[in-house]
């Protein structure tokens, strides 16, 4: 969703004087997260303060609420810069809290929570903006802190095991003119590469949100997809007219040491190629784009 609000794992709470005398891991594991818990305790639970009553009233309470705004932008995918801004609501009589970003080694230094980055380790961090706001009353909840942070996406992921991957398996239609005599043989070649392309079109959109529109990724598969299709009109044209040899007479074409497949097989190799060099040149634009936007607003990119 965007924009949207979650609390995390684990936030920060706020404890009364002298919370730590108590067995505050026993207390954690009765409250249930109830933001009041009254309870009794014994001098068997750490009641190190014999001057304290056996009852005690601990007061436990959540110190910020954050939400997310995400305005992606994906035309360029999977080359696009993106800003992603944190809002923390702070509930805490302090006016000037600290706030600190930690991200855990554990997922490369790109995740900052179980459920903020997925798939873990897609984004880099390029720089990060920090600003603390008082409105009105702090105590009231006016105060927060902004955090935005500007990250690339790791698009080296989608051009070896999508972009990379797709290529080859739209190359091998091309094995339908050179290997299968039989139509029918060719038919159920190019439709199983047919139905591999539009696999990784659906592939493609479990990475992004429902758009409107086709990004850079989602046009190289289509142009796939079409470049396949082409070669299964071109194969079904030539059986209507009654097979290469009766197409090659019907068309005039008489050069001998060439037949109409071989003409076939020559216009899709370079099609192949064409279009494969034009949605590289493509990327490299989108590339700069995305950086040249940034820079312009932030500065010059330099990874944190």
């Amino acid at each position: 969703e965007n924009p949207k609000e979650f609390v995390p794992d684990y936030i920060p709470e706020t404890f009364p004087y002298n919370g730590t005398d108590w067995a505050w891991d026993d207390y954690l594991k009765t409250s249930q997260g109830h933001p009041f818990y009254m309870r009794k305790l014994s001098q068997e639970q750490n009641h190190t303060n014999p001057d304290f009553e056996d009852r005690c009233f601990v007061w436990r309470q959540r110190m910020g609420k954050i939400s997310f705004n995400e305005p992606f932008e994906l035309e360029n995918f999977p080359f696009d810069v993106q800003t992603l801004t944190m809002i923390f609501q702070f509930h805490t009589y302090k006016t000037d809290p600290s706030v600190k970003f930690k991200i855990h080694p554990l997922y490369g230094g790109a995740a900052y929570s179980f459920r903020f980055v997925e798939p873990q380790g897609e984004y880099r961090v390029l720089r990060q903006y920090k600003k603390f706001e008082v409105h009105g009353t702090p105590w009231m909840g006016d105060s927060q802190a902004r955090c935005t942070f500007v990250i690339r996406r790791q698009w080296t992921f989608y051009f070896w095991k999508v972009a990379f991957v797709l290529s080859i398996i739209s190359l091998t239609a091309i094995v339908a003119l050179l290997v299968f005599d039989s139509f029918l043989d060719q038919v159920g070649h190019l439709s199983t590469i047919l139905l591999t392309d539009v696999a990784y079109l659906y592939i493609v959109s479990t990475y992004m949100p429902t758009l409107r529109y086709l990004t850079l990724l989602d046009w190289f598969v289509m142009w796939n997809i079409m470049f396949v299709f082409g070669i299964f009109v071109e194969i079904a044209i030539i059986e209507l007219i009654g097979g290469p040899a009766e197409a090659q007479k019907k068309i005039g074409y008489s050069d001998d040491n060439m037949e109409v497949g071989d003409v076939m097989l020559l216009i899709s190799s370079v099609a192949w190629l064409v279009i494969n060099a034009f949605f590289i040149l493509l990327g490299v634009r989108g590339y700069h784009q995305e950086t040249k936007k940034f820079v312009e607003t932030f500065g010059e990119i330099k990874e944190e």
